[in-house]
C-alpha cells in the first residue's frame, strides 16, 4: 500500500505544478495586459500620474495578484487522490486498480479479496514509471505571456508624454521680470557683504563685491535684458574674479608645501612650527606673540634659547627650501618649454605653459615663504648674540606678515563664496521651476558647479560641465571668444589594407576524379562492421522490460527454465 501511495503523491505533485502553470500563465495574460494598457497611457498623452512610482506599481502589482490568483486557484481546483489515481489507471491501463485499492477501508483491504487486489495493485503500479505518462512539459499557450512582458520592457524604455503648455518656453516679459527679480536680491546680498568685508579689512574683496552690485544693478535697469546679455554680463564678471583670484595663488597648493615643515626639533617654537605647516596662520601668529613675550621678560632659560634658536635656523632652512624649489620648478619647466618650442612640439609647450603660469600665480605665496625665512634668519641671529629684544623685535615684523597670509587666505574664500553667488544668479535666472525664487534645483546646481569650476581651474575634471573658462573638462553656457592654434596641423592618414593578388606556381599531377577515396571508404566499412557488434551498454530499458530481464535472468542463474 505504501508503494501505492508514493506513485500517487509523484503523480499527483507533477499535475498540481501543471495544473499552476496554465491557471498562472492565463493569469498573467490578462494582468499584463492590463499593465501594458496602464503603462501606454502617461505615453501617450500627458497625464498627472504616472513616473516610477506608477510603472513600478503596475508590475509588480501584476506579478503578485498572477501569483495569488494561480495559487489559490490550484489549491481550490486542485485533483484530489481518488483523481489522480484514476489518472494513473487511465493513463497506465491498470484498469482501475489503484484508485480501487485506495476506495478500500481498512477492513475491506485485511479481507481476502481485498488484500489481493491491493497485492497485485501494488505489484503492478511499482512496476510504472510516474514520469513517462506524467512529465514536465509547458506547452506554447503557457509561453504566451513572454509577448506581453516584452511589451512591457519596450514601454519602460519610451519617456513619458510632456505637457506642451506646461513645456512652453515662457514669454520675454515673464523672463526679464524673472531677472530683474533676481538681480535686485543680488544687489541687496551685494551692498550688505561688502559693509561686513570693509570691517575686515579686505578692502580688494569690497572693491569686487562693488564691482558685482553695478553689475547687478544695470542688469535692473535694463529694459530689454534677456538671459542670454544677463549671462554675458555675469561670465564678464567672473572671468574678472577668476584672474584676480589665480593671481592671489592657490591656498591649497600653499598648505600642501607647508605641509613639508616637519621632523622639527622639540623646543618652545613647536607650536609655533605646527600652526605654520598646518597653514593656520592666525593661530601661527598667536603663538608667535606668546613667544615674543616670553623673549622681552625674559623668562626663557638659557636652554630654551638654544633650543629656540636650533628651532628658528630649522624652520628659516625648510622655508628657505620652500622658496628655493619654487623657483627651481619655473626655471625647469621654462627650459623644458624652450626645447619643446624648439622641437616644434607646440602641443606640449602649451601644457607646460599652462603649468608654468600655475607655478607663476604662486610667486606672491612664495614670496612670502622668502620674507618669513629671512625674518627668522635674523631672529636666529639675534638670539646666537644674546640679543633677545633684538630678536623679538624680528619675530614681530614677522608676525605682520603671517597676519598677511591670513588676509590673503580670507580674500581667497571671500572671492570662492562671491563665484558661487554669481553661479548661483545664473542658475536662477535659467531656472524653470522657482522663476528666481531661488528653490534646492537651481542652488545644488550652483553648489555643484562651482565645484566643478574649482576642479576644473586646476586642472582637473569635476563630476559637471564647468562654465568653459579654464580647465582640461567640457564646459557649457556662453564664453569669451580666444585666438587658437593655426600655424601646425596634425593628421593621421589610415591604409586601406586589401587583399593581395593570387600566384599560380603549378598544376598538381594526376587526373582529377570526383567521387570516394579508397580510405574514406574504407572506413565506412569498418564504421558499419563495428556498429553491428558494438554492446549496448548506455540505453536505459523501460521499468517493466528490466524487470521482467532481471526475473529471466534469475531463474537461468537458479538453473529453472
Amino acid at each position: 500500500m505504501d508503494e501505492i501511495t508514493r506513485q500517487v503523491s509523484r503523480a499527483r505533485r507533477r499535475l498540481l505544478a501543471f495544473q499552476f502553470v496554465q491557471f498562472l500563465s492565463r493569469t498573467l495574460l490578462v494582468t499584463l495586459l492590463l499593465t501594458v494598457m496602464a503603462l501606454a497611457v502617461p505615453k501617450i498623452w500627458s497625464v498627472d500620474f504616472g513616473g516610477p512610482l506608477w510603472t513600478w506599481g503596475w508590475i509588480v502589482g501584476a506579478a503578485v495578484v498572477s501569483l495569488v490568483i494561480g495559487v489559490g486557484v490550484t489549491y481550490w481546483r486542485g485533483k484530489t487522490t481518488i483523481e489522480v489515481a484514476l489518472e494513473i489507471d487511465h493513463r497506465f491501463g491498470l484498469k482501475e486498480r489503484v484508485s480501487s485499492s485506495l476506495a478500500l477501508t481498512r477492513a475491506e483491504r485485511d479481507a481476502g479479496a481485498g488484500a489481493a487486489l491491493v497485492r497485485d495493485a501494488t505489484r503492478r503500479v511499482s512496476r510504472v514509471e510516474i514520469n513517462e505518462k506524467f512529465p514536465w512539459r509547458i506547452r506554447w499557450p503557457e509561453l504566451s505571456p513572454l509577448l506581453l512582458i516584452l511589451g512591457v520592457v519596450a514601454l519602460l524604455t519610451i519617456p513619458d508624454a510632456e505637457n506642451v503648455a506646461q513645456t512652453s518656453a515662457p514669454t520675454a516679459v515673464e523672463v526679464r521680470r524673472q531677472i530683474h527679480k533676481v538681480a535686485d536680491r543680488a544687489s541687496e546680498k551685494f551692498k550688505r557683504q561688502r559693509k561686513q568685508l570693509a570691517e575686515r579689512n579686505l578692502k580688494e574683496v569690497a572693491d569686487l563685491l562693488l564691482q558685482a552690485e553695478r553689475v547687478a544693478e544695470d542688469i535692473k535697469k535694463d529694459g530689454g535684458i534677456d538671459r542670454k546679455k544677463a549671462a554675458i554680463k555675469l561670465n564678464n564678471l567672473a572671468r574678472d574674479l577668476e584672474k584676480r583670484r589665480s593671481e592671489m595663488g592657490d591656498r591649497s597648493a600653499l598648505k600642501k608645501q607647508l605641509d613639508q615643515l616637519k621632523d622639527l626639533k622639540a623646543g618652545p617654537a613647536e607650536k609655533l612650527a605646527k600652526a605654520i605647516r598646518e597653514g593656520d596662520f592666525r593661530k601661527a601668529g598667536n603663538e608667535l606673540q606668546e613667544l615674543r613675550k616670553k623673549m622681552e621678560s625674559g623668562t626663557l632659560s638659557q636652554e630654551d634659547q638654544e633650543k629656540l634658536a636650533e628651532q628658528l635656523q630649522q624652520l628659516q632652512d625648510k622655508l628657505q627650501q620652500l622658496a628655493e624649489s619654487h623657483q627651481r620648478k619655473k626655471q625647469d619647466l621654462q627650459k623644458q618649454i624652450d626645447q619643446a618650442r624648439g622641437n616644434n612640439d607646440l602641443a606640449k609647450a602649451g601644457d607646460l605653459q599652462r603649468q608654468l603660469e600655475k607655478l607663476q600665480a604662486q610667486d606672491q605665496q612664495a614670496k612670502s615663504l622668502q620674507q618669513l625665512a629671512n625674518k627668522l634668519s635674523q631672529a636666529q641671529q639675534q638670539m646666537q648674540k644674546g640679543d633677545q629684544q633684538a630678536a623679538a623685535q624680528e619675530l614681530a615684523q614677522m608676525a605682520q606678515d603671517l597676519q598677511q597670509l591670513e588676509d590673503a587666505g580670507e580674500q581667497l574664500e571671500a572671492m570662492q563664496a562671491l563665484e558661487s553667488e554669481l553661479s548661483e544668479m545664473r542658475d536662477m535666472m535659467n531656472c524653470q521651476q522657482c522663476n528666481g525664487q531661488g528653490c534646492q534645483a537651481c542652488q545644488s546646481n550652483s553648489a555643484s558647479s562651482l565645484a566643478a569650476q574649482s576642479q576644473n581651474a586646476n586642472g582637473g575634471q569635476g563630476d559637471r560641465p564647468g562654465d568653459g573658462r579654464k580647465g582640461e573638462g567640457a564646459g557649457q553656457g556662453y564664453r569669451a571668444e580666444e585666438k587658437t592654434d593655426t600655424d601646425t596641423i596634425q593628421a593621421r592618414n589610415r591604409g586601406n589594407a586589401k587583399a593581395g593578388p593570387s600566384v599560380i606556381t603549378g598544376d598538381a599531377d594526376g587526373p582529377n576524379k570526383s567521387g570516394l577515396s579508397k580510405t574514406a571508404a574504407r572506413e565506412v566499412i569498418q564504421s558499419a562492421e563495428n556498429a553491428d557488434t558494438d554492446p549496448l551498454e548506455n540505453v536505459r530499458l523501460p521499468r517493466v522490460e528490466r524487470d521482467h530481464s532481471n526475473e529471466y535472468f534469475d531463474k537461468l542463474r537458479q538453473g529453472e527454465e
